[in-house]
C-alpha cells in the first residue's frame, strides 16, 4: 500500500490510539485533522499532538464540542513554546448543519445529537464517485440546509436533488457517535430535515452509515437496513473484542501455555476461553448490514464494470497476524520469569542489612554541581518544556517474526488469592507497541486472608495509554471498576498517565448503574453516588491532575458539565501530609533522579502479609531509594523490588542521556538495596527481548553482596505473581 496523503480520525482518538496504530502498523503523523464525536473519544488526543510534534509536522485541525478544552489540553501536553498550529472548531449546540472542515480530499459537515454533547458528522469524499451500496440507490435520503458559512444563501437554484446515478458525484457517509440512545429517530430526523450542501453546488446524500458501539446494536441493525443504505456497526464497549491489539494476544496466548498460571488465558464476557480458531471475525448479516471489529478496514475500490461506480471491501486481517511464528527469544523471558516465580526466598540474614549503605551511588551529571538526586519541586520553567523521552515515534525493529518456543517445561506455580498479587499491565518505554504497552501495574489486595467469595482491593501503579483496556482483560475476573480503590502516578510522562481518563470514566459508569438499578429512593441513590468508597483517589504530580480534569470536565476531580456535579476522583498530591487510604502499615513517596520533575519512587508495606514493595518509577541508579529501603526495612521480612531497566548495557549513553537506567545497573541497584526478589520492567520498543546474559549463567538470579541468589524476572505484560 503507498504511503497514506492524509488521514483522519473520524469518530476521535481512544487512549489506546497509540497502540492500537503500532499494532496495525499505522502511522500517526500523516493526520491532518481530528473529529471528535463526544468528550470521552477525546483521551488519545494527547498521544496524537505529541506524535505530531516529534514528527515535525505542522498543523492540526480538531473539531470538537464546546465540553473540551482543547487550548488547555494543548497547553498541558506541549507547554508554550510549540511550533504545532493547533486549529479548533466549536460545533455549535443548535441543531442545523455547520461545515468544520474542507480541503482537496474531504469536506466535513457536523450538528449535535439529541444527547447533549455528542456529535454526528457527514464525511464527504472528494475523489471518488457514486458508490452503489444500496439495494435502492435512489432511495438514499438527501436535503439541504445552512451551516456556518451560511450555505443556504448559495442555495439559489438549487433544485434539492441530484441528477442520476451514473453522473459522478462526491460519497457521503455519516458516523454516529458511540453509546446514542436512539439511532433511528436521529435517522429519522436528518431524513426530515435538510441536508447541507457541498461546494460542488449539489446536495449532500447519505450513501451508508456507520454507528459506533449503539446501545442496541442488533436491532439498531435491523431498524435501519430498513433505510436501503449500507449499515456498518461497531461492537459495545462492554463487549471483549478480540481482534483488539491481536499481536499481543498472540504473545500472551503463547506465555499461558508455557506458564498458564501466571499468564491467564484471556476469558470472553460469556465465561469462554479465547481460542484462535474460535475468534469472531466480522460479520455480514445481510447485503446491507455489517458488524466491524477491530483490526478490519473497509477498502474502497473501482469496479472494472462500465458504470466506474465504487464498492467497498472489508479485509480482516487477524487470523494471518494469529498464525504467525513467535520468536525464539522469546524463550529466555519465560525461563526468567519461570525461575523467578519459583524459588522461594529464605528469610534474609542478620548480617543482611544496615542502617547506612557504605555502597551509595554516586550520581554523575556533568551540567551540574548539586547533588542531582535531589529534585526542586518549585522549577515552574521545566513544565512548559516538552520532554524528548515522552512519546518517540521511531519505527524502532520489533524483531524476527519467526520460530516456536522451545521450552515446554511445566509450570507448576500456583496463583494464591489468599495472598497479595501483582499483575503487570504494560512494561514498555515511551510510544508503546504492538507487543509491549504503556507502563502500568496492579496490585492486588485481598481484604480478608481465607474469606471466601470476598473482592480484593485493587491499587494502580502508574496507568499509561491502553492500560484499561490490557486491565480489563487481565483482571476481569476481579471485577476491577468496582473493587478499584486507588491510582498511584509516579511523574508526568504521556506513557505513565495517559490511560486515566478512561479507567476514571470506567470506574464512575460501573457504580453509576450499579447504583440506578438498585430499588432505593432518589436521595439514597444520589447519598450512595458521592460516597467516598465508590470514588477512587489519584495521587499525581499537579499537571497530571489538571489534565485530567480537562480531558474529564472536572474541577479537582469534580464534574463541571452538569449540574449534578459529581464527584469522579479524589486528587492527592505526592507531597500531602498523610499516606491515601489503602491496606498498608508503612507508605513513603521516595523523590528519584529523572528528566521530569517532580518524579517519585515508591515504598509500601503491606499489613495482610508483612511483606515490602519497592517501585522504581523511572530513574537513574538513585541513593536515596537504596537508603530509604535500608533505613525503613527490618530483617527478615522480605522485599520486592519492581527497577526500570529501559536499557541494555550497550546504550549507557543513551541510559546517561534521558536519565534511565540500564539492566545491569537495575541489578547493581537490587544487590544493594539486598531485595528477595527483583523484576526489571520499562524496556524500550527498540528490543524484542533483553533477558538474556544479565543472570548468573542465566539461570535466572544474580547474587547479591551476601553471595544469596536472588530471583531476576523480566516483566510481560499480562504476568501474575503472588508477593
Amino acid at each position: 500500500m503507498n504511503s497514506p496523503l492524509a488521514r483522519y480520525a473520524i469518530a476521535g482518538l481512544g487512549d489506546a490510539t497509540a497502540r492500537l496504530c503500532a499494532d496495525q502498523r499505522l502511522k500517526l503523523a500523516p493526520t491532518k485533522a481530528v473529529f471528535i464525536s463526544s468528550l470521552e473519544c477525546s483521551d488519545g488526543l494527547s498521544a496524537l499532538l505529541l506524535a505530531l510534534l516529534s514528527s515535525g509536522s505542522a498543523s492540526l485541525h480538531i473539531v470538537s464540542s464546546d465540553q473540551l478544552d482543547v487550548e488547555a489540553l494543548a497547553g498541558i501536553m506541549l507547554g508554550k513554546n510549540r511550533h504545532l498550529n493547533i486549529q479548533t472548531c466549536h460545533v455549535p449546540k443548535e441543531r442545523q448543519w455547520w461545515k468544520v472542515y474542507s480541503d482537496m480530499y474531504i469536506q466535513v459537515h457536523a450538528r449535535g445529537t439529541l444527547d447533549p454533547g455528542k456529535i454526528v458528522y457527514l464525511y464527504t469524499l472528494r475523489c471518488f464517485k457514486a458508490a452503489n451500496f444500496a439495494s435502492h440507490d435512489s432511495e438514499s435520503f438527501s436535503g439541504c440546509d445552512a451551516d456556518c458559512e451560511s450555505e443556504s444563501e448559495s442555495d439559489e437554484g438549487s433544485d434539492g436533488d441530484r441528477s442520476t446515478s451514473k453522473t459522478p458525484r462526491e460519497y457521503t457517509f455519516a458516523v454516529f457517535p458511540p453509546g446514542v440512545d436512539n439511532i433511528q429517530g436521529e435517522v429519522e430526523d436528518m431524513r426530515d430535515s435538510q441536508l447541507p450542501l457541498l461546494d460542488s453546488g449539489v446536495r449532500t446524500r447519505v450513501d451508508h452509515i456507520v454507528a459506533l458501539e449503539p446501545k442496541q446494536n442488533h436491532e439498531t441493525a435491523t431498524l435501519l437496513a430498513q433505510e436501503n443504505i449500507a449499515v456498518f456497526l461497531t461492537l459495545p464497549s462492554t463487549t471483549l473484542d478480540n481482534g483488539l491489539l491481536i499481536r499481543s494476544q498472540q504473545l500472551h496466548h503463547h506465555f499461558s501455555s508455557q506458564m498458564p498460571s501466571n499468564f491467564p488465558p484471556v476469558i470472553e464476557s460469556g465465561g469462554e476461553m479465547m481460542e484462535p480458531e474460535k475468534m469472531p471475525f466480522s460479520m455480514t448479516l445481510d447485503c446491507n448490514r455489517h458488524i466491524l471489529k477491530s483490526c478490519t478496514s473497509i477498502l474502497f475500490e473501482k469496479e472494472t464494470e462500465e458504470n466506474g461506480n465504487t464498492k467497498f471491501i472489508v479485509l480482516d486481517r487477524r487470523l494471518d497476524i494469529w498464525n504467525r511464528q513467535i520468536s525464539d527469544e522469546w524463550s529466555t523471558t519465560v525461563a526468567s520469569l519461570r525461575s523467578f516465580v519459583a524459588q522461594e526466598t529464605s528469610s534474609i540474614e542478620n548480617s543482611g542489612r544496615c542502617n547506612e549503605d557504605e555502597n551509595e551511588i554516586e550520581l554523575d551529571d556533568e551540567d551540574s554541581e548539586k547533588d542531582e538526586n535531589e529534585i526542586t519541586l518549585d522549577d515552574d520553567k521545566d513544565t512548559d518544556k516538552v520532554d524528548e523521552n515522552e512519546i518517540d515515534l521511531e519505527d524502532e525493529t520489533q524483531g524476527s517474526t519467526n520460530g516456536k518456543f522451545k521450552d515446554t517445561q511445566n509450570q507448576t506455580n500456583l496463583i494464591s488469592s489468599d495472598l497479595p498479587q501483582l499483575v503487570v499491565l504494560g512494561t514498555g518505554c515511551a510510544s508503546p507497541s504492538a507487543i509491549r504497552g504503556a507502563a502500568g501495574y496492579a496490585l492486588v489486595v485481598p481484604r480478608t486472608i481465607g474469606e471466601e467469595n470476598s473482592q480484593p482491593d485493587i491499587f494502580l501503579l502508574d496507568c499509561g495509554e491502553g492500560v484499561p483496556t490490557v486491565l480489563n482483560r487481565t483482571c476481569s475476573d476481579l471485577d476491577w471498576r468496582r473493587n478499584l480503590r486507588g491510582i498511584w502516578i509516579s511523574h508526568a510522562h504521556l506513557d505513565h498517565y495517559g490511560g486515566l481518563p478512561s479507567l476514571v470514566r470506567a470506574i464512575f459508569s460501573a457504580n453509576t448503574e450499579e447504583i440506578s438499578h438498585d430499588r432505593i429512593s432518589d436521595d439514597a441513590k444520589r447519598r450512595r453516588l458521592v460516597t467516598r468508597q465508590n470514588i477512587p483517589w489519584v495521587m499525581a504530580p499537579p499537571k497530571v491532575l489538571q489534565y485530567l480534569d480537562v480531558l474529564l470536565g472536572c474541577k479537582y476531580g469534580k464534574q463541571t458539565l452538569n449540574v449534578c456535579h459529581k464527584q469522579l476522583f479524589v486528587p492527592l498530591l505526592h507531597l500531602g501530609p498523610s499516606p491515601p487510604p489503602g491496606p498498608w502499615s508503612y507508605f513513603q513517596n521516595i523523590k528519584v533522579y529523572h528528566n521530569c520533575c517532580p518524579s517519585y519512587g515508591l515504598l509500601l508495606r503491606l499489613q495482610v502479609s508483612a511483606s515490602w514493595l519497592c517501585f522504581s518509577g523511572d530513574t537513574r541508579p538513585c541513593s536515596s531509594l537504596i537508603s530509604t529501603c535500608h533505613r525503613q526495612i527490618p530483617l527478615h521480612e522480605e522485599l520486592l523490588l519492581i527497577h526500570e531497566a529501559t536499557f541494555e548495557d550497550t546504550d549507557q549513553d543513551q541510559a546517561q542521556k534521558k536519565k534511565h537506567s540500564t539492566v545491569s545497573e537495575a541489578i547493581s541497584v537490587a544487590s544493594q538495596i539486598e531485595a528477595s526478589r527483583v523484576l526489571l520492567t520499562h524496556f524500550s520498543q527498540r528490543y524484542l527481548s533483553i533477558s538474556k546474559g544479565h543472570t548468573d549463567n542465566n539461570q535466572g538470579s544474580i547474587t547479591d553482596k551476601r553471595g544469596k541468589a536472588v530471583p531476576v524476572g523480566f516483566a510481560m505484560d499480562g504476568f501474575r505473581f503472588n508477593f
